[in-house]
């Protein structure tokens, strides 16, 4: 079976963070798992505020993704996208972001995909980050055994939080991925 690792690096507040990324891409480096590490902006400007090099490095051994400017922090892209009209919302979306897409190009390079925070994303969302060269959106389970998709121009991949809690019990997980 093929599996993709994903690794969200969205805890800009824990001193402690940049160790623990710093240990997934050194960890997974040694055993050949070229992951993609979704990075939020603030995570990044919180790296080379820190000059956490050894990180950065570790992390650019994998592939990019973009996961926000703030995850969390509100206005979500939800909130932010409510009541606008899909025009409104793609640009109310590109501004919020571009200083994060900046700083995270600046430091790792283009980011090849998006991983929505939670499940806050919106169809102008993926729009928008289509018009920044991102190519593929790792968003919240909808799809039927979990096969890939396109909408919005990009090809988009359910996003499995937990391995564990993702299929029934005794499933056949050959059968989801084949």
């Amino acid at each position: 079976m093929k599996a993709l690792v994903v690794l969200d690096t969205e805890d800009f507040l824990s001193d402690t963070a940049p160790d623990a990324q710093l240990w997934w891409a050194e960890e997974l480096h040694k055993r050949k798992i070229r992951a993609s590490f979704q990075m939020v902006g603030e995570m990044t400007r919180k790296l080379k505020r820190l000059n956490r090099l050894d990180t950065i490095n570790a992390i650019k051994k994998h592939d990019i993704g973009y996961h926000s400017n703030y995850h969390s922090v509100h206005p979500t892209t939800v909130e932010g996208n409510v009541g606008k009209t899909l025009a409104e919302a793609i640009e109310w979306t590109k501004q919020r972001d571009a200083s994060g897409l900046a700083i995270v190009k600046e430091v790792f390079g283009q980011p090849f995909s998006y991983t929505t925070p939670g499940t806050s994303w919106t169809p102008a969302a993926l729009i928008a980050y289509g018009l920044n060269d991102i190519k593929v959106s790792f968003i919240s389970p909808y799809s039927v055994k979990y096969k890939p998709y396109w909408y919005c121009g990009q090809l988009n991949m359910d996003y499995l939080f937990g391995f564990d809690g993702s299929f029934p019990p005794g499933a056949d997980l050959e059968s989801y991925f084949s």
